[in-house]
């Protein structure tokens, strides 16, 4: 039992523990299925270190391995360095695709892509097209894919204009759409949003039960996409410029080119770097007004965002992952509880947070940077309304009790 606060109840299980969370789940019906996956990052390309050259390898099943403390201790003292694997994750992709396929009684309803499918360094190359249409070629496969939900990260404004992601685009011999604004087959008359290309939307799992989609690059140095800050985006040439004022306001560092972001900023500070973004007033707006009418409805909410929105749920709770005006999202989610879940990406490590609030919060790993061929969760939301999360590839199985919250 791992418990993070005093309104906290998870199961966390390995591969010699897979029972206590099989017990928990049991003799309860799933009310509905989905698969979730982040930060594919697909580029033809040979493996190389990442930029710090201090990645955590994915962590053999032991028991020091489940504390930030002592993952923390391994990075700073041992200093391992990971390859980043880009031609291994359409396969990993793959394979996740035929996991949830796999499932029935009931089967996958839909899936989560919590963005970045494809890596920047395609923009470098001219070659994001043939990166979309190797991973898309997977992604047909889907038994669902018509309920194919894709998320916005900054890797998808590295390789396309913010404009460009809003239509629907083909990318052969794949023949399935590739856009960030809701599916069609997934309508919301509920809460809509003013714009309805915007990349932020919420839609019905189930009965009693919400998602919501947020864009936390509404507010960003990139925001309207189109190339790598520092290198094809410039300080008075295609850098946003509200975005950039805000981030540059509160980092020492020349953020307009290529460099060590993070010199000179520790805790919470750590997140105005230029990879990370915030969400705009009017989403934010949005969003409390849903979270209000759910909270008055009885409706449980799941909210998914490409960037952390909880400091802890950040690796080694580093803060280098934040979204920057996080703060705003969970005031609106503890101002009207009803969120049971949060789920990103973005810090390509597996994390999981239960806020004080007794909300839980999971941050997935990235498919590059993890030793084995599978990377992926589904998720099945019980009658009993609690979370089981199944994980592939050494990915954690979870039990999340979603009633202690306050």
């Amino acid at each position: 039992m791992v418990s993070s606060g005093p309104l906290c109840a998870a199961s966390t299980a390995d591969a010699s523990g897979a029972a206590t969370v099989a017990a928990a789940a049991a003799g309860q019906d799933a009310a509905c299925r989905f698969g979730v996956i982040a930060d594919v990052q697909y580029a033809d390309k040979d493996d190389a270190y990442n930029f710090a050259k201090t990645r955590l390898r994915q962590v053999p099943t032991s028991g020091w391995a489940n504390h930030k403390v002592e993952a923390s201790f391994f990075i700073r003292f041992f200093k391992w360095r990971v390859s980043l694997h880009y031609r291994k994750t359409a396969k990993t992709l793959g394979n996740a695709v035929e996991w949830w396929n796999s499932f029935q009684s009931p089967k996958v309803d839909f899936v989560l892509n919590l963005a970045d499918l494809i890596d920047g360094h395609n923009r470098g190359t001219n070659t994001q097209k043939e990166a979309m249409a190797t991973v898309l070629q997977e992604l047909d496969k889907l038994d669902c894919r018509d309920k194919l939900v894709n998320m916005v990260g900054n890797h998808e404004l590295y390789c396309f204009t913010r404009s460009a992601l809003s239509e629907p685009q083909v990318f052969p011999p794949s023949h399935l759409p590739y856009s960030l604004t809701r599916p069609e087959t997934l309508p919301d008359s509920e809460y809509p949003t003013c714009d309805p290309s915007t990349f932020y939307f919420s839609f019905v799992a189930c009965p009693g039960w919400r998602v919501v989609i947020l864009d936390p690059y509404d507010l960003s140095v990139m925001r309207e996409g189109g190339g790598r800050h520092g290198i094809e985006l410039l300080k008075g040439n295609g850098l946003d410029p509200e975005g950039t004022a805000l981030c540059q306001s509160h980092n020492p560092n020349d953020i307009g080119i290529q460099k060590d972001f993070f010199q000179g900023l520790q805790g919470l500070d750590s997140r105005w770097v230029p990879f990370n973004g915030g969400f705009g007033k009017e989403q934010i707006a949005w969003l409390r007004n849903l979270l209000k009418g759910c909270h008055e409805s009885n409706t449980n909410v799941i909210i998914c965002s490409h960037v952390v929105i909880h400091p802890d749920a950040t690796f080694d709770s580093n803060c280098r992952t934040l979204a920057w005006n996080y703060d705003d999202v969970l005031n609106a989610m503890y101002e009207y509880p009803c969120t049971k879940l949060v789920l990103c990406g973005h810090l390509h490590r597996e994390v999981y947070h239960c806020d004080d609030h007794g909300i839980h919060h999971l941050s997935l790993p990235s498919p590059m940077e993890w030793d084995a061929d599978k990377c992926a969760i589904t998720c099945d939301i019980l009658s009993s309304g609690n979370v089981q999360v199944f994980g592939s590839g050494g990915v954690k199985d979870r039990y999340f009790d979603c009633h202690n919250q306050s």
